[in-house]
């Protein structure tokens, strides 16, 4: 089911783009999984798309190009369903996803690993701040113990 956003781009691409001959459409990572998804709804999807592309006059060819990080995100019965629809299907190969630490000194490639990196990291960082406050208010007591006109104060009232 295409949403209603959609149907209103393509229906302004078709009334603004009146000699369009060449549509590239992108479909990133995120929804590349649901296009290779063998739902019955993304078949009635592409062919309801095909039917609102197919209403563009002038229209010759349609690239799709799908974002991926391996060949297993392809889905061969998909490619064929796309390509029976006479579009042409292009593939672009992303590096590997990497989440980067928050200090800046580890990568990882899932994002659990790397926030439960950056909490322990966080907490460390809190506990070493406590220890250098209490470091510090323990120097400043036995400075104000050593401080003559600490220990005295009644001379100042």
């Amino acid at each position: 089911m295409l949403y209603e956003a959609y149907i209103k781009n393509l229906e302004l691409i078709r009334a603004t783009y009146i000699s369009i001959t060449t549509l590239e459409l992108s479909v990133p990572l995120d929804r590349a999984n649901d296009v290779f998804d063998d739902s019955p709804i993304i078949a009635e999807t592409l062919d309801l798309l095909d039917t609102r592309l197919k209403a563009i006059p002038l229209l010759k060819e349609t690239i799709v190009n799908f974002q991926i990080y391996s060949d297993k995100d392809l889905s061969d019965d998909r490619i064929k369903k796309i390509r029976d629809c006479r579009w042409i299907v292009e593939v672009t190969k992303l590096p590997k996803k990497v989440w980067i630490s928050i200090n800046d000194r580890v990568e990882f490639d899932n994002k659990e690993d790397c926030e439960a990196y950056d909490e322990e990291w966080h907490r460390r960082e809190w506990q070493r701040e406590q220890e250098q406050e209490a470091e510090w208010w323990t120097e400043e007591y036995y400075r104000r113990r050593r401080d003559p006109y600490w220990k005295n104060n009644s001379d100042y009232n």
